[in-house]
């Protein structure tokens, strides 16, 4: 039997996750800056009807950067770079870590929303 690639389920459970609720998930491939994956909101198009002013000038659709972390052992220990800390605090956007627990079972025990910013 093959070892598991847990790195990989944590990222499938965020997708599905995202897709449930009608969120668009754009991949980081490689992920090579910190992130791992870009969500968009559902763009509400009734919203921005009834908005004011001109339709170039309302606010855009809800993103956020997110980078999965995911284990099979050691509940509440994930590694993170000083490096991904670092991208993530300075990016304008509003970033988290998604942490998720498996303790070996097939699906996610516990998730942790962590929200990244100065604090």
């Amino acid at each position: 039997m093959t070892e598991r690639d847990v790195g990989d389920l944590g990222e499938r459970v965020l997708a599905y996750w995202a897709s449930q609720v009608g969120w668009v998930v754009n991949k980081a491939s490689p992920d090579r800056t910190g992130w791992d994956f870009v969500l968009e909101a559902p763009l509400d198009l009734g919203s921005l009807a009834v908005a004011a002013g001109p339709l170039d000038r309302t606010l855009s659709q809800l993103r956020c950067f997110v980078q999965v972390k995911s284990s099979d052992g050691t509940p509440g220990s994930w590694d993170v770079t000083l490096s991904n800390w670092i991208r993530l605090v300075k990016e304008p956007l509003p970033a988290f870590f998604l942490a998720l627990e498996f303790d070996g079972a097939e699906e996610c025990q516990r998730a942790y929303l962590v929200h990244i910013g100065e604090d």
